[in-house]
């Protein structure tokens, strides 16, 4: 695949990821606008796993603060 098209379809990910997040879309929605634009069925049920397991939203907020930290080349959240 190239980069271009998985840079738009991490893009499409995340904002699908953030919609269901704030409750503007349905998990189902977004698994099937992932699929429709292409993201492996693999991809689309580890990214929405967590929302199908009642993770509350403080822990998904949490661990996403703590990605960012990572890919911004932080060490540990604190530290």
């Amino acid at each position: 695949m190239e980069q271009r098209t998985r840079l738009k379809l991490r893009r499409l990910i995340e904002l699908c990821l953030d919609s269901v997040r704030r409750g503007f879309m349905s998990v189902s929605r977004a698994a099937q606008t992932m699929e429709a634009a292409g993201a492996p069925f693999e991809v689309v049920c580890r990214v929405l796993m967590p929302f199908k397991q009642g993770v509350s939203h403080q822990r998904l907020n949490d661990r996403r603060m703590s990605q960012e930290t990572l890919r911004a080349g932080g060490g540990a959240i604190g530290a």
